[in-house]
Parts: structure tokens; sequence; C-alpha cells
């Protein structure tokens, strides 16, 4: 199943520009018009390979102390009626951590066995946007949460 990468690069010195990461195309770079010092690249990339990640790095044009930051989504889609969500993450640094919890909007809790598990799938979104909120677990502690948002493309 193809998918689309989208990556967004903040570099931090004005004037330089990320390296376009190997595979991808650059579609656009923006700089702060209000003399700060923050540039954007925004760059994208089909992917056809099973089991395809979002992770990419890109390197600065210049020698500079300046630092890049980059946020990946992968886009996936397929023709049949069942529709789903797949999260992916970084592992926790909290090596006693058994795993995860994730919640969908504020409500359906789903447990995540294994610290090193860094996926999972919801094939339970029947369309429209869910919100979802993951936290690191061991017994009752909760690490900080992350959240995000998603809504079902036409």
């Amino acid at each position: 199943m193809p998918a689309t990468l989208l990556t967004v690069f903040n570099h931090d010195v004005f004037g330089y520009w990320d390296n376009t990461p190997a595979g991808m195309t650059s579609r656009k770079n923006l700089e702060d018009m209000d003399g700060g010092y923050q540039v954007l690249g925004l760059f994208d990339q089909t992917i056809s390979a099973t089991g395809a990640t979002g992770t990419r790095s890109a390197a600065n044009s210049d020698s500079d102390s300046g630092t890049s930051v980059g946020i990946s989504i992968l886009l996936t889609g397929n023709s049949n009626t069942t529709d789903s969500a797949a999260l992916t993450w970084t592992a926790t640094p909290y090596t006693s951590a058994t795993g995860y919890e994730v919640i969908r909007d504020g409500s359906t809790t789903t447990s995540v066995s294994g610290r090193t598990t860094t996926t999972w799938t919801d094939t339970t979104t029947s369309g429209g946007a869910h919100s979802y909120t993951l936290s690191a677990v061991l017994a009752t502690w909760r690490s900080v949460t992350i959240s995000t948002s998603i809504s079902a493309c036409p």
C-alpha cells in the first residue's frame, strides 16, 4: 500500500536551509519575514515499502551552531471500506515502564504491552476526527502524556 511521508524541519539560524533528506523532494522553504532566525523546510516522498517508517534527518547547509528539529507524518490509505488510524512513537526512556496506555477521544482506553512496542492501530475509527493521548505506564503510574488529533481524509 503506497504512502506519502511529509517532513518539516525547523532550523534556528536565519538564512541557512537544511539539505533535502535522501529520497525526498523539497516542496517549500520559508524564512521568518519578521527578522527572526527561523527557517522551515517542507519535503515529501512516496513510500511503497511494507513497514515504511517516518524517520528522516537533514543536515544544515552551513556549519553553524543552529539546530534542525524535524517532525514527520506518514499518510497511508487503502481502497477498502475499513477505516483505521496507525500511531507510532519512540520508546519511552523509562526502563521500568511495562507498556503504554492509548486513550481515544478522552474515554476509550487501550493497553499496549511492552516498553519496546512502539506502534498501535485503531481499527474502529469509523470515519470522522479522533484525538489520541499516549502515556507510558507502570502499574498505576503514568508518564506525562503526548496527544494528537487525526481527521479522516475524504
